[in-house]
């Protein structure tokens, strides 16, 4: 069953890529905070993010398509899982991927 995106303003709907299955979706990185903010806002828990280098519907050669950047396992305060997911996005060492520029979220 594909993520339910009601709750998401309708440019962040337009901009969304659903994986192949259709049951995850991401976003190119730079709409990533915006799309946090608001699954926060609606009261859900960001339960995970994962860098994906396959947004265009592909992936390049050499890359994966996935590498996993967050989990939250702490309790369901969608405020706390906001904070750290923004965290995770700003850690330094996300410029060493900058191949993979999209991101997968994740909630619950």
């Amino acid at each position: 069953m594909p993520p339910d995106l009601s709750f998401l303003p309708d440019d962040l709907k337009a901009v969304a890529v659903f994986t192949t299955n259709k049951e995850e979706v991401m976003w190119a990185r730079h709409h990533v905070e915006r799309v946090i903010a608001e699954v926060a806002d609606s009261g859900h828990v960001v339960l995970g993010l994962d860098l994906r280098s396959d947004g265009l519907g592909f992936t390049p050669p050499g890359l994966a398509t996935e590498v996993p950047w967050s989990i939250y396992d702490g309790e369901a305060d969608p405020a706390a899982a906001r904070d750290a997911a923004l965290a995770a996005l700003r850690r330094r060492d996300i410029e060493s991927f900058d191949e993979y520029r999209w991101v997968l979220v994740t909630w619950r």
